[in-house]
């Protein structure tokens, strides 16, 4: 069954990125990363076209549209997907909660565009979706995620076991509130209309 489209959810955009509506024409483009185990290691699987197909499809059948995975794109190049990010409505220690994620392919590692897209996002959360916290969930061993989020200000609150595919899976539990990110936001990621590039407290953006 195919997703109905919304005409009437926007694009978010950045000094450099643009987030949009994932589409079923995504598909190759999504498959060439998701089904690299280089850029999914902390997953411990890849996707088939398949399962990235069905992942599209969940991605784009939330009620509300503005939840779920976006197409990452560089802005101004909206056909050319470097990966995905987004929000997701999550339960985390018994309280609804949204949580922020993202994928990245490997050719894009280390250009500061993982750190760009989430603060995009969690000024959406906050600024447009009304959320009182955010969180997000990550593997122990995701270093270049954890530093991703510490360079948002979101610290470590606890952890939770999600038992996927067999496995238990532990992950870090990370959170911000909208108080917090505003004050951290102000300090360290201001973005640089028209130079293209994001301040942060470290040089060695993921």
């Amino acid at each position: 069954t195919q997703s109905m489209p919304h005409p009437e959810l926007q694009p978010l955009v950045s000094s450099r990125l643009l987030l949009r509506r994932l589409e079923e024409s995504d598909l190759d483009a999504l498959y060439a990363f998701m089904g690299d185990i280089e850029v999914m290691y902390a997953w411990e699987y890849t996707f088939t076209r398949e399962d990235v197909f069905s992942w599209i499809e969940r991605m784009r059948s939330f009620p509300n549209p503005e939840l779920g995975y976006r197409a990452l794109c560089l802005k101004g190049q909206e056909d050319r997907i470097i990966g995905q990010a987004g929000i997701l409505p999550k339960t985390i220690f018994g309280k609804e909660s949204r949580e922020i994620g993202y994928i990245l392919d490997k050719r894009y590692w280390h250009r500061g565009y993982a750190t760009e897209a989430c603060a995009l996002l969690l000024d959406h959360a906050f600024d447009n979706l009304g959320a009182g916290e955010v969180h997000a969930l990550i593997r122990p061993m995701n270093t270049a995620s954890l530093a991703v989020a510490g360079r948002l200000g979101m610290h470590a609150c606890g952890e939770i076991v999600i038992h996927h595919r067999g496995q238990d899976k532990p992950h870090t539990v990370l959170r911000t509130d909208k108080t917090s990110w505003k004050a951290w936001r102000t300090r360290f990621l201001s973005l640089l209309e028209g130079k293209g590039t994001v301040q942060t407290p470290s040089k060695a953006t993921l």
